[in-house]
Formats: structure tokens, C-alpha cells, sequence
């Protein structure tokens, strides 16, 4: 009887831990192998190229392996940080800045972002200074803010449209003085002088 009672204990302690333990099912998840992060799908399938996980967007190469840094899919260029995360808005990379739009991809010219202009040459890196764009002259301060109005660079004078920040030739008039601006290139752009 001894021995039936605890056998009966035993099985409504083994019923009771089975019936309270939580049920396990196959779920999307990362691992580590060999060095390498990979994405396993809900069915144990290593994933590549984009994956979404939380929100974020992560790149898989053709072996599996999470990317970092910059990876050029279709021509266009995406930064990855370290934890392989795709990373929008401004980016410093090296000391450099590059600019990826909502869907990541680096953006090249110019940029509005909330109202302000910038210039991205074709590498992608933000431009200070003055920038040439397909013959018109802009200049953006040293944070690669497009200028406009009136501005002093190097104790010379110029006029750089208020509207477009492109530099003014020629003769112009504003509230402070006049101004002339000369048509001839001296060191690559042109320079105004004030009367």
C-alpha cells in the first residue's frame, strides 16, 4: 500500500511539472556560428540578403553572415553598424559624413534635411567649402550647411542667392550696400568685391 501511495505521489508530481512547464515552439532567431552572426528563419532556414527582425533591418551575404559597414545591394550603398543594424539619417564614418534616407540608402548632391541643404559628392561624403555643381558656385560652412545671403570667406565678400545659395554674378543691390561682382575665375570661383 506504502508503495502504491508514493507511486501515485510520483505520478501526480511528474503530471503537475509537465502540465506547468511552457511550451516550446520554433521561432525566428540569431546564432552565432563560427564567428558569424546568421538568421534562422521560424522553420531552421538560414536566411539571406534582408531581414527585418523588431523593426530592424539587418543584410545577410550569400553564405548567411550578418554584414557590417557599407554593402552596395543593386548599385545602391547602405551602412550597417556594428551590431549590423541598417543605420538612416547622418552617418560618420571615418571622421566623414554620408547621409541614408528612410529606406537606408546613402544619398549623392544635395540633401534637405528639415529645411536645410547640404551637398554630397559622388561618394557620398558631405562637402564643405565651395562646391562646384554643374558650373554654379555654392559654399557651405564647415558643418556643410548650405550658405545663403551675404557671406565673408577668406575677408572676401560674396552674394549667394537667398533662395538657391548659388553664388551672384554681375551687379546686384541690397540693403546694406552695393555690390559688384566680378565674371572672371580667379582660383577656381569667382570673387566679389564691394563698393
Amino acid at each position: 500500500m506504502k508503495k502504491l501511495k508514493l507511486k501515485l505521489i510520483a505520478i501526480t508530481v511528474a503530471t503537475m511539472t509537465v502540465a506547468t512547464l511552457p511550451s516550446v515552439s520554433a521561432s525566428a532567431a540569431w546564432m552565432q556560428n563560427e564567428g558569424n552572426w546568421n538568421y534562422l528563419s521560424d522553420l531552421g532556414e538560414m536566411k539571406t540578403g534582408w531581414v527585418n527582425d523588431n523593426g530592424a533591418w539587418y543584410y545577410l551575404d550569400n553564405s548567411g553572415g550578418m554584414k557590417t559597414g557599407w554593402v552596395n545591394d543593386n548599385g545602391a550603398w547602405y551602412y550597417l553598424d556594428n551590431s549590423g543594424r541598417m543605420k538612416t539619417c547622418w552617418i560618420n564614418d571615418n571622421g566623414a559624413w554620408y547621409y541614408a534616407n528612410n529606406s537606408g540608402e546613402m544619398k549623392k548632391e544635395w540633401v534637405n534635411d528639415n529645411g536645410t541643404w547640404y551637398y554630397l559628392d559622388n561618394s557620398g561624403a558631405m562637402k564643405t567649402g565651395w562646391i562646384n555643381d554643374n558650373g554654379v558656385w555654392y559654399f557651405a560652412n564647415a558643418s556643410g550647411v548650405m550658405q545663403t545671403g551675404i557671406v565673408q570667406v577668406d575677408g572676401k565678400t560674396y552674394s549667394l542667392d537667398v533662395a538657391t545659395g548659388a553664388m551672384q554674378v554681375g551687379k546686384c543691390n541690397n540693403q546694406w550696400k552695393r555690390l559688384y561682382f566680378c565674371t572672371k575665375w580667379r582660383s577656381n570661383r569667382k570673387r566679389c568685391s564691394t563698393i
